[in-house]
């Protein structure tokens, strides 16, 4: 039960990241901003937080499962 609190938090942010690098106009156009270098910085500082957030997920579900 407990890694089942801290998986989404991983892939949401990998997601947001993806949406910030990848399809970055039309994110910008979503949420009324310009297309700018701190979209692309959020972008990576969140695939940054979705990669190490998933790593430590892993090892949970590896502690749960023991």
């Amino acid at each position: 039960m407990r890694w089942m609190l801290f998986l989404p938090a991983g892939i949401q942010f990998i997601v947001s990241g993806f949406m910030h690098t990848v399809f970055a106009k039309s994110t910008s156009s979503g949420i009324g901003w310009k297309t700018n270098g701190f979209q692309y910085e959020l972008g990576f500082a969140s695939w940054g937080l979705g990669i190490d957030r998933s790593i430590g997920d892993s090892r949970v579900i590896r502690e749960v499962g023991r």
